[in-house]
């Protein structure tokens, strides 16, 4: 069950007219929108009451790690390694001393347009697989 900000806000703002009362919160929301309306738990309730009143926001707060491995370096050498075409994944990442998985991760997101095998190869084959 996942609320926007939005919402989340809106809970704190009617669960602090209601002086703090979880049962009182609810009785409130059942009779404005609804008997099935959903609602959170009074735990998560006042984890954003408290976040709220510390902050003035009801959000979480970014993780403030940066990413290491996909940087632009890294990228700038995958590109340039994979111009040649003959080179595996796991060779990348060897000499890089990268992860397969951020090799992939590089080509799939980072560089546009790659293609693991190249088109006019792939049509190619497909030609002589009908072909036969």
């Amino acid at each position: 069950m996942s609320f926007t900000t939005q919402g989340k806000a809106d809970f704190v703002r009617i669960f602090n007219q209601e002086q703090g009362s979880y049962v009182a919160f609810q009785r409130r929301m059942r009779r404005e929108r609804g008997r099935h309306v959903i609602l959170p738990p009074e735990k998560s309730l006042k984890t954003w009451d408290s976040k709220f009143s510390e902050t003035g926001s009801v959000t979480r707060k970014k993780s403030a790690r940066r990413k290491t491995v996909r940087t632009p370096e890294n990228i700038a050498a995958v590109r340039r390694i994979y111009r040649r075409r003959k080179t595996s994944t796991r060779r990348v990442a060897n000499g890089l001393g990268i992860s397969e998985r951020t090799v992939r991760r590089i080509l799939k997101n980072d560089i546009p347009k790659f293609h693991p095998i190249p088109v006019a190869a792939y049509e190619d084959e497909k030609a002589d697989l009908v072909q036969n």
